[in-house]
């Protein structure tokens, strides 16, 4: 097994809601709740670009597939487009919903997905900011946390109802609904095959389901920690990283759900990510972020 070594940490941030890797590995892109968006150099931390004109916290930022732009989703009620080497705001939508939610960019870039108001999810073109045909309306539920499948066909959805559905963009249907008799669902996340979706749950659990069938396949673990539950997949969907107690995380095979590592965490873990070869994960946490990187044992 390989054995994580923190290899970098950014400190004196204000409250890092997410980090993520570009995809040459060569960046990572934070968000913030004093309304910035910057990049870093993942080997030296130093800060690469400033993303400015947010004016609330920023919950979530995320590069699109080529790396040549950002989006960025704020409390200041705009989803925003940025040219990611020069920082320039290329495109801007306005009228999201004022609470912690996603906005997300499909896999190709193409479009995004955001909450416009309490109880639906619409879907925009991201070149000219057009709302397409069929969007979800109806839901009878607030969702909170959003991911893209791997194809591009459907969004994952948590809801502060407890449930995770699947819905799909060319029906602006619901295509499953999961869903736990004992607790409720708090985050879900595709595996990178779309084949299996994680999901953290009020009983501080990790449970696996299966995307085809919607039934619950295996509980991966239990957890102790009182902050907010993560959990994302290795890149070749072998592992999975997830929260353990208030200042650990764990890596697990899925296949046997066994613990590979321990990594201690000595801030509130907001968001965690994994770089695209599997070898680098990103901590995101109250007051900066650490990287922490696999070497052979």
């Amino acid at each position: 097994d390989a054995v994580w070594q923190r290899t970098l940490e950014v400190r004196d941030l204000d409250r890092v809601y997410s980090a993520v890797f570009s995809p040459d590995g060569n960046q990572i892109l934070t968000s913030a709740g004093n309304s910035t968006v910057q990049t870093w150099d993942t080997v030296s931390g130093d800060k690469i670009q400033a993303f400015e004109g947010h004016h609330g916290q920023v919950f979530a930022a995320e590069f699109n597939r080529n790396g040549d732009k950002v989006m960025s989703h704020s409390t200041d009620a705009t989803t925003r487009l940025w040219e990611a080497t020069t920082g320039r705001e290329l495109w801007r939508f306005g009228g999201g919903y004022r609470m912690q939610l996603d906005s997300i960019l499909s896999p190709d870039g193409t479009k995004f997905a955001t909450v416009a108001n309490a109880n639906s999810l619409d879907i925009y073109d991201t070149q000219t900011g057009t709302r397409l045909v069929h969007q979800f309306t109806g839901l009878n539920a607030t969702p909170n946390h959003l991911m893209f499948s791997p194809d591009g066909a459907a969004i994952l959805a948590t809801f502060l109802d407890g449930t995770a559905r699947l819905l799909s963009l060319s029906s602006g249907t619901e295509i499953m609904r999961l869903k736990d008799q004992d607790s409720y669902l708090t985050m879900a996340v595709f595996s990178p095959d779309g084949t299996r979706i994680a999901t953290t749950e009020k009983n501080k659990t990790v449970t696996l389901w299966d995307t085809r069938t919607g039934i619950k396949m295996d509980t991966l673990h239990k957890y102790y920690s009182d902050s907010n539950p993560v959990v994302a997949f290795t890149p070749d969907g072998t592992h999975i990283v997830a929260s353990d107690t208030n200042d650990i995380i764990v890596v697990l095979n899925v296949a046997s759900k066994r613990e590979v590592a321990r990594i201690p965490v000595n801030r509130r873990v907001q968001r965690v990510a994994f770089s695209p070869d599997g070898m680098r994960l990103v901590i995101a946490g109250i007051n900066g972020f650490t990287v922490w990187t696999a070497t052979s044992n």
